[in-house]
């Protein structure tokens, strides 16, 4: 019993110095979550180019700031549009099972300060 006792004893500490030993790695990507994308791959430059067509009164696209994506039934694409008239979008774009897209979100955001 007392052996027992010395074992439940020590037994937390054990356990907590052990996991800080280990190193500590990234977390996997969830399935269904969100992840970073690359803002000029080519996929995602198709996006922003049909994004930008859908913004009043269409603009042109300068740059693609962040980019990341969702595979659900398709693809959600959330991008962080620069326009050439120094405005920002954020918008959703979803690449279609049957390769169709659709914009389904558009928001301005503050323009960047020089």
């Amino acid at each position: 019993m007392r052996m027992a006792m010395k074992i439940l004893m020590i037994l937390p500490f054990w356990t907590v110095s052990g996991c800080a030993s280990a190193p500590l790695q990234p977390a996997p990507s969830i399935a269904g979550g969100w992840h970073q994308v690359a803002p000029d791959a080519p996929e995602v430059q198709v996006d922003a180019q049909f994004a930008t067509a859908q913004l009043p009164p269409p603009p042109t696209l300068a740059q693609v700031e962040q980019a990341r994506q969702q595979v659900v039934a398709g693809t959600n694409v959330t991008l962080v549009l620069r326009l050439a008239d120094g405005r920002r979008w954020q918008v959703v774009v979803w690449r279609k099972l049957d390769g169709t897209r659709e914009m389904t979100s558009a928001a301005p955001l503050p323009a960047l300060r020089p």
